[in-house]
């Protein structure tokens, strides 16, 4: 059985989501902070005219930080928080392509030096000879942060 899988890096390291989960590849526009939110979120920005919450992929698993975000790209995506769905936006360094990934080719990740959560990870690929982790994006936004935000109704936010 095969999957489609964005491929996409982070600290010169390449990650990949499930093409499944992905709305759409973008530029950021303008980003407004907000308050009283958990560091990852570098804010909100305008998505179709709908509010899209930012987590900066780099804050989230505490990699070193870019100092110009300006250069990052936006994964827009729909992911699964609590039983419902929301929209948010990754921001990570570059998009490369996507590959189709057929579920023999997954190895697990071994359990020395990972820097991630190992439930975020579904399993790790070799392309071109570069490893590349594919991850579980309701799992990485399903954490308590987030949840707690889609309760107070942060993720639900609709028209700018």
């Amino acid at each position: 059985m095969n999957e489609s899988y964005l491929i996409f890096t982070l600290c010169e390291e390449f990650y990949a989501f499930r093409v499944s989960k992905i709305i759409e590849v973008i530029e950021p526009s303008e980003i407004t902070p907000v308050p009283e939110v958990p560091l990852y979120i570098r804010g909100i920005t305008n998505f179709r005219g709908n509010i899209l919450p930012l987590v900066d992929m780099r804050r989230k698993f505490n990699l070193a930080e870019i100092e110009n975000i300006k250069h990052s790209v936006v994964i827009a995506m729909e992911v699964e928080v609590k039983n419902k769905l929301i929209t948010v936006g990754a921001m990570v360094d570059s998009v490369q392509n996507v590959v189709e990934v057929d579920f023999l080719e997954i190895n697990q990740i071994p359990e020395l030096g990972t820097k991630f959560n190992p439930e975020f990870i579904e399993g790790i690929i070799t392309r071109s000879e570069k490893y590349i982790v594919l991850l579980k994006i309701d799992k990485i936004m399903a954490t308590d942060e987030m949840t707690i935000l889609n309760e107070e109704g942060f993720l639900n936010l609709q028209k700018l």
